[in-house]
């Protein structure tokens, strides 16, 4: 084969249609085969609506059925919307360059993650439908085009109006008379109606239902109620959401309190998404850390001047924040005084992952997940496993103290927001404690996260979490989602990959490194343990004992080309893999987890492109960088024979 990753780049550069890295990879999953080879096992669809299908983000599922339903869009209305869903924003992660998810427009005048018009010639597109959005779950009022479930329900509006569903190819040059792109959700159109996978109804104009008062997937409300109940002279409200908007718990969940600190979760949000795909420069980095991990009110403050009031708001509207009110009267800290409500920061921090521009997402979840110990209490020392998280604590005169605290976790298989806000504990401590009882009592059934049922798992998959579809996804601490409707081997090489992420970069080869886990790999000793331990060794990999190949010997490995599911990148200096679209790599491109090693270890080597050490995953977005960053300036790829 000719070396042609390099050359393949550069005359896609000189074409005279550019068109987005996130539409290339969205393209490219295309070609997936939809079959029962592909997939081990698939339920049939009963009808009854939309079904979890190769690539959608199961929580949204419910936005688009109640969408084309409410406007009369007919059996597919709900693909056509997921497939411009994700050909217009990679379901809300990318909106072009130099934006973000929550960012103005783009230079054509769209916005938010259905990028509806609303300036310049496409002025009437969103100012027309947003009065005909209908009040809905997961909505915010009035209606925002950067809000998900708002979006889809304005997409569908301008779809009727256009002539769908009796002319859906001319409402769709109506969207964007541009061949590429209607062909690309054409195509995704016919993808998603033919994986039917498990059933998913909605009721038209609401997506999901709340779970009710009773326990519900390990969550245990009713103690929590009891416990708050019990409580003299403090109001408490709480409350667990997940992802997709469906309450899990609740109780005194819109009250009102002044937000204090928490709210420093949203500048975070607010800053990087000002920066979108640029890297933090040092200056506001060092705001950013300071104000996040040890709470700073000044450095607060001066990220509120960076980005404004209006920012924030746009933060609210895409988190679906309904009770947030802005305050900037706090002469401490600019937004100490906001109110803030239970139910909206477990909104937030059930998406805040998602809220952020995918390229500085895993530097602003490190931020969250690295909270000083002084501040580690309340919720974090409930056992319940959060991951990312705020807090926000002070004393009101005359009234006790305004002590607050939310996170991320994983609940039976699917992410999940966590809130507790208080007002009137007698101190910080008092109310770090019930902080701590409140997060116990709804969570102690649920005890750790487990994978959520899947096709695959029917089959026998590799354990470990799980999302929906065919795309892996990088989770907080920096593994990788297993893509539940991905090949048995596919999930074998992301559990693989999961195994050494937190190993150290190192040459050294070792017998028995592919079949024990070793405390370092280097690039091709990484690239061939993940082949190894999916079933996909060969001569050129299985070498000696276990021991790993050097990367020139990858450049024979397999057949020839990039893979569906899984390309192999090699030449004689650097090798990487790439499996279900992320990336396997010890050089970075990224911003990545972990993101340091023990100072025991060799110091920073810039020729590893970052901190001395091994394996980590990121996005396969860094996979041009690489190659133009490369001495070599090209790479073989190379896939295992049928993937």
């Amino acid at each position: 084969m000719s070396r042609g990753v390099a050359s393949t780049l550069f005359a896609a550069a000189a074409a005279v249609i550019v068109v987005p890295l996130a539409t290339v990879m969205a393209m490219m999953l295309l070609f997936v085969p939809a079959t029962e080879s592909a997939v081990c096992s698939s339920a049939q669809s009963t009808g009854a609506g939309p079904t979890t299908v190769s690539g959608v983000p199961a929580q949204y599922l419910p936005y688009y059925e109640a969408g084309a339903s409410y406007f009369q869009l007919g059996a597919d209305g709900w693909a056509y919307l997921a497939a411009l869903n994700n050909a217009e924003s990679t379901f809300g992660t990318d909106n072009g360059p130099g934006t973000g998810v929550l960012s103005g427009s783009n230079s054509a005048g769209a916005a938010g993650p259905m990028q509806i018009g609303i300036g310049g010639a496409a002025t009437d597109n969103w100012d027309t439908v947003a009065a005909l959005i209908p009040p809905i779950a997961g909505g915010v009022q009035p209606p925002s085009v950067y809000n998900e479930a708002d979006a889809v329900y304005g997409a569908a509006a301008l779809l009727q109006r256009w002539g769908a569903p009796g002319d859906w190819q001319g409402a769709l040059r109506q969207w964007n008379n541009f061949a590429p792109e209607i062909n690309q959700v054409n195509q995704l159109v016919a993808q998603y109606k033919s994986t039917p996978q498990t059933t998913v109804t909605a009721t038209p104009g609401s997506p999901p239902a709340p779970a009710g008062s009773a326990a519900t997937g390990g969550v245990d409300q009713p103690s929590a109620v009891s416990y708050v109940n019990g409580l003299s002279g403090v109001k408490v409200g709480f409350a667990i959401v997940s992802a997709g908007g469906q309450v899990l718990a609740q109780d005194n969940d819109t009250a009102q309190v002044p937000g204090a600190s928490i709210t420093k979760a949203m500048l975070l949000v607010a800053y990087l998404d000002k920066v979108g795909s640029a890297p933090v420069n040092p200056t506001a980095a060092a705001h950013l850390q300071a104000m996040i991990e040890q709470s700073s009110n000044p450095d607060g403050s001066w990220v509120f001047a960076q980005v404004g009031a209006r920012a924030v708001h746009q933060v609210a509207a895409a988190a679906g924040m309904t009770g947030f009110v802005l305050d900037t009267s706090d002469p401490a800290y600019t937004l100490g005084q906001s109110r803030v409500t239970a139910l909206d920061f477990a909104r937030f921090f059930a998406r805040v992952d998602q809220l952020m521009p995918a390229a500085n997402r895993g530097y602003g979840m490190a931020l969250l997940e690295n909270i000083s110990a002084s501040d580690h209490w309340g919720i974090l020392n409930a056992g319940v496993g959060v991951g990312a998280s705020k807090a926000g604590w002070k004393p009101e005169p005359g009234a006790g103290w305004v002590v607050n605290q939310a996170g991320q976790l994983r609940l039976q298989g699917q992410t999940a927001g966590i809130a507790v806000v208080s007002d009137g504990s007698s101190s910080l401590a008092a109310g770090e404690q019930i902080m701590q009882t409140v997060a116990s009592d709804l969570l102690a059934s649920a005890s750790q996260p487990t994978a959520t049922p899947s096709s695959a798992s029917q089959c026998g998959a590799v354990s470990g979490p799980t999302v929906p579809g065919a795309v892996a996804q990088i989770e907080p601490d920096g593994t990788a989602a297993i893509p539940a409707g991905a090949p048995q081997q596919v999930q074998e090489a992301i559990a693989a990959g999961n195994a050494i992420i937190h190993t150290f970069y190192s040459q050294e080869r070792r017998a028995n490194m592919l079949t024990q886990v070793q405390d370092s790999y280097d690039c091709s000793g990484s690239t061939d343990f993940v082949l190894y331990n999916a079933g996909l060794n060969s001569p050129q990999v299985d070498v000696g004992a276990g021991t790993a190949s050097d990367s020139s010997m990858l450049e024979t490995y397999g057949q020839g080309g990039p893979g569906q599911w899984i390309t192999v990148y090699a030449n004689p200096g650097h090798a990487f893999i790439q499996v279900a679209g992320l990336v396997l790599d010890t050089a970075y491109y990224s911003s990545v987890q972990p993101a340091s090693v023990p100072d025991s270890y060799p110091p920073d080597d810039p020729a590893n492109g970052g901190p001395a050490s091994g394996p980590r995953w990121q996005p396969a977005s860094i996979i041009a960088a690489q190659v133009h960053g490369d001495a070599n300036g090209w790479f073989d790829e190379r896939h295992p024979a049928g993937l």
